[in-house]
């Protein structure tokens, strides 16, 4: 349990902190419960959870991880007061959690393919994160080295359309809408995604134009425009040219997005410890009220007991002189 949830527990007398969860949202409404939530299946994906490369592995029928997601939910549950059998509980919590394998991984693309893209796939084996298990490790770098992610990224060029369409969608608080998110998140499974031999390999734009088809809207309309695809010319290939001229304005909003995103989280940590500290600022001063509230009843109570012994020692003298 995080020292947050641990504090809270001490300070509410055992009972763990609620999650309210309403049919239709992809959040608990109440700021403070999303951030815990949020928070704890982010610790729990990057101490405990095994990262496949494609969503289906975890399956809950016939994935090879069918196990994680329950058993995520699980835990997390376990840290909280919900039930984690609620359907829309259930619902919610995947979502976070799958938000949350897909920044986990990117995070670690980031971080680690522009150092062992030159290596072999055994050389890459040895740099594995102390924060990533062996077996999750492996899969990711086979993903890396595998010839049809390695023919898109030469087709798409450094940033292909895939993420040129993430930040294009992000805010400056570096948050997209819910339509946007699950656009992404399909594109991102369908190119991680098993590649049939028989089958072309599919480029990020052409990816990106089947799932806006899907999810069709102007602004995926002119976002197709933007990266240099006629209406006549989407199915062919996307303008390499169009993409280089837009990657330094792109990385830029990218690291906007991304330090926006730092900051909304790091305030929402400090409002949340804030209330922390005002509820054991509150806590203390409660405790030195009943301490002093006390010791002066024990001072009473001991002047009374004091009076009393007085008054039946001067009765005993009486008594014992009048005989």
């Amino acid at each position: 349990m995080g020292h947050g949830l641990h504090d809270y527990t001490r300070r509410h007398g055992g009972l763990k902190m609620q999650i309210d969860f309403y049919d239709g949202a992809r959040r608990p409404k109440n700021p403070v419960q999303a951030a815990k939530l949020s928070s704890q299946c982010g610790i729990h994906i990057r101490s405990s959870m095994p990262l496949a490369t494609h969503w289906k592995e975890y399956n809950p029928k016939d994935g090879a991880l069918k196990t994680v997601i329950p058993t995520a939910i699980s835990t997390v549950a376990g840290k909280f007061e919900m039930d984690r059998h609620d359907d829309v509980a259930k619902k919610v919590c995947t979502d976070i959690i799958q938000n949350g394998i897909l920044q986990q991984r990117y995070r670690l693309k980031k971080a680690y393919w522009q150092k062992v893209q030159h290596l072999t796939p055994e050389q890459a084996y040895l740099m594995k994160p102390g924060n990533v298990d062996e077996e999750s490790w492996k899969r990711l770098v086979d993903s890396w080295f595998d010839e049809h992610y390695q023919k898109t990224q030469r087709t798409e060029g450094e940033i292909g359309a895939i993420e040129l369409y993430k930040i294009s969608h992000t805010n400056k608080e570096g948050l997209m809408s819910d339509t946007a998110r699950d656009a992404y998140v399909k594109m991102v499974n369908m190119k991680m995604g098993p590649h049939m031999e028989h089958e072309p390999v599919k480029t990020d734009l052409q990816i990106v134009e089947q799932v806006i088809k899907e999810h069709s809207s102007s602004r995926s309309s002119t976002f197709l425009s933007s990266v240099g695809v006629s209406a006549n010319s989407r199915r062919t290939s996307t303008s390499n040219a169009r993409i280089k001229e837009l990657e330094a304005r792109l990385a830029i909003q990218e690291q906007q997005a991304v330090d926006a995103s730092a900051k909304y989280q790091e305030e929402m940590e400090k409002r949340i410890q804030t209330q922390d500290e005002k509820f054991q600022e509150l806590e203390r001063k409660q405790a030195e009220q009943l301490e002093a509230a006390n010791k002066a009843s024990e001072q009473t109570r001991l002047a009374f007991e004091k009076r009393q012994q007085e008054m039946d020692a001067m009765l005993s003298f009486l008594l014992r002189t009048s005989q």
